[in-house]
């Protein structure tokens, strides 16, 4: 049995649900409403966790100077990195496999789980300024518009 086989069979007897890891080594679960993944890095000796704290919505002017911002020195994501994988933003932390307990598992996940949800609320909070601006722009341009069409 693999470091992360006996710690998701501890985990698993003590919360009383069945967390066996797939082939691939990986794990996926709900804390606190944020799906997170669990992947076992046997060779590097730990376990990444990751989520998705927009879920599947692509990163877009909105969002990438405030995800840069808030990523900076882990400062904005309580020490997790926030980065891009493909089309989506992914907020992760590693934990070492040695001498981690169920409850260091169950804190870790907790944290990244209100990380996810602090980052979630910092990008929304983004792309919502990010579209008043937009509407600010657009009505501007109108009513300067309107301006060069008047005659006196």
């Amino acid at each position: 049995m693999t470091a992360f086989e006996s710690l998701m069979a501890e985990f698993s007897e003590k919360t009383g649900a069945s967390f066996t890891p797939a082939r691939d080594g990986s794990v996926s679960l709900e804390a606190d409403g944020v799906y997170i993944t669990m992947q076992s890095r046997e060779a590097r000796g730990d376990v990444l966790l990751f989520t998705l704290p927009l879920g599947d919505m692509k990163p877009e002017a909105a969002t990438m100077e405030k995800a840069l911002e808030i990523a900076a020195h882990g400062l904005g994501t309580d020490g997790f990195y926030l980065g891009i994988s493909g089309d989506a933003f992914v907020l992760s932390g590693a934990m070492p496999l040695e001498g981690a307990s169920a409850e260091d598992l169950a804190n870790r996940l907790l944290a990244l789980a209100a990380a996810s949800e602090k980052v979630e609320k910092a990008l929304a909070r983004a792309i919502a300024e990010y579209a008043a601006a937009e509407v600010e722009r657009e009505e501007k341009s109108h009513s300067d518009g309107n301006l060069s069409m008047i005659h006196v």
